[in-house]
């Protein structure tokens, strides 16, 4: 109550004890004379608070004389993967059920054309072949006696159309007979090696079913996908190299055709092109790096290869 009264007739205000001894020691500064940046009980503003935006990036600047150094075509240049393809080459499958008899050449091994290949078991084609031209024969002279007995007037007209009809029906069971006997083996249609055997002797096959791949290794193409931008200027008959990886050795090659349709997604169409200088040992199936460049004075391959390395630096 004493300490109350006090305070209220002085006057001053309800200020917390601490505060008033630490205002009463000697040199202690008048809370109104101290300046309010040095009050740590001050109010914070806007203005006082640090910015913490980052600071500006200035974006690197790019020469562009840096893309005409000499060898930057060369190493923007996309990677061309060429490979080496027969021209022909195929699958034969059996065209009449039944075992294989003969298998005698194996992969790698060459042929002729019109070698036989595979041979079928073909005793009961070869027994209905010959019951059809025993009926043929049966047929043909029940025909000629129709013949002499229709000039006597002794048979009956639909007597002898019915002869004629089974004549006719008799050499349509012969030719039948005579298509699967030859069906009984697999003759090469041109030569070359054997690429895979596919099935193997006394195995019992289907009609249709695939028995050997073959491909003619005397005439190879190499086959390559380009950007269809290159449209522009390559042409049939354009020069290239290809270096095989698998023979460490470099061939002569020459665009012979150039595909139909251009893929929408990779933006590249499919090109062949004649081998002019093969070397020794080459098969099909190796593949290269093929080195196909512009013509001479023709600048829109550069323009290509620089844009794409402009793009490459643009994305690291």
């Amino acid at each position: 109550m004493i300490r109350r009264a006090g305070m209220q007739g002085s006057g001053a205000p309800d200020t917390p004890l601490p505060i008033r001894l630490a205002q009463s020691l000697p040199g202690a500064a008048s809370p109104a004379a101290e300046p309010i940046e040095n009050n740590p009980f001050a109010p914070v503003t806007d203005s006082d608070t640090p910015s913490l935006a980052p600071p500006a990036l200035t974006p690197p600047s790019v020469d562009a004389t840096a893309f005409d150094l000499p060898g930057f075509a060369d190493l923007a240049r996309p990677l061309l993967r060429a490979q080496i393809s027969p021209r022909r080459q195929t699958v034969l499958s059996a065209e009449i059920s039944g075992k294989i008899d003969s298998y005698s050449l194996r992969e790698g091994e060459r042929f002729e054309a019109g070698d036989r290949l595979v041979g079928f078991d073909c005793a009961v084609h070869v027994a209905r072949r010959d019951r059809s031209r025993a009926q043929e024969q049966s047929a043909r002279r029940r025909l000629e006696t129709a013949g002499r007995l229709d000039q006597l007037s002794s048979i009956s007209r639909l007597e002898y159309d019915e002869a004629v009809a089974a004549v006719a029906v008799a050499e349509a069971e012969t030719a039948l007979s005579e298509i699967a006997v030859s069906r009984c083996g697999i003759d090469a249609p041109f030569p070359g090696r054997i690429a895979e055997r596919l099935a193997e002797p006394f195995q019992y096959v289907a009609e249709g079913e695939q028995v050997i791949a073959i491909l003619d290794d005397r005439d190879l193409e190499v086959a390559l996908m380009v950007p269809s931008r290159w449209l522009a200027w390559l042409r049939p008959g354009h020069g290239f190299q290809v270096a095989i990886d698998e023979l460490e050795t470099s061939l002569e090659a020459r665009v012979s055709r150039i595909g139909a349709r251009v893929d929408p997604v990779s933006q590249s169409i499919r090109v062949f092109a004649a081998i002019t200088d093969a070397p020794d040992g080459l098969m099909a199936g190796m593949s290269g790096e093929a080195d196909l460049r512009p013509p001479a004075g023709d600048s829109r391959g550069s323009d290509d290869a620089a844009e794409t390395g402009g793009a490459r630096e643009g994305t690291r």
